[in-house]
């Protein structure tokens, strides 16, 4: 099992892009109010979702790693205790607006439709065809 970041490999092919100015924030927000985000990982240790945080608590300093096995039928929640009110709406908007930074990796997802994946349940007919 990992223990560390460094052990994770990131998505190959990864749907979103992060923009330095995604990662930069998500940094901040590790420096400012610490983590507050968990991430995904397959069997293999391989990062499904949580990218850029993974990057982003690298570049903070973070090495250590929480792994909590779940099969999928249940919600995860992560408790932050100890953090100010201010604290506490800063890590909401980091959360939110970090979101909005990273884009989509256009590139992929017509590597996605031309393996065949259907991306009708993702997007609407206007945005696939876009």
């Amino acid at each position: 099992m990992v223990t560390t970041l460094k052990e994770l490999t990131p998505d190959p092919k990864n749907r979103r892009r992060h923009t330095s100015r995604n990662v930069e924030m998500i940094t901040e927000a590790i420096a400012s109010v610490g983590t507050g985000r968990s991430i995904v990982i397959d069997e293999d240790d391989v990062v499904l979702a949580g990218n850029a945080t993974v990057k982003a608590a690298g570049v903070a300093g973070l090495t250590k790693l929480k792994v909590v096995e779940a099969a999928g039928d249940e919600v995860i929640a992560v408790r932050r205790r100890g953090l100010s009110s201010e604290q506490k709406r800063a890590l909401a908007i980091y959360d939110n607006r970090t979101a909005e930074l990273a884009e989509w990796d256009v590139e992929q997802l017509g590597e996605d439709v031309d393996a065949g994946l259907d991306l009708g349940a993702f997007f609407e007919p206007v945005e696939l065809d876009e």
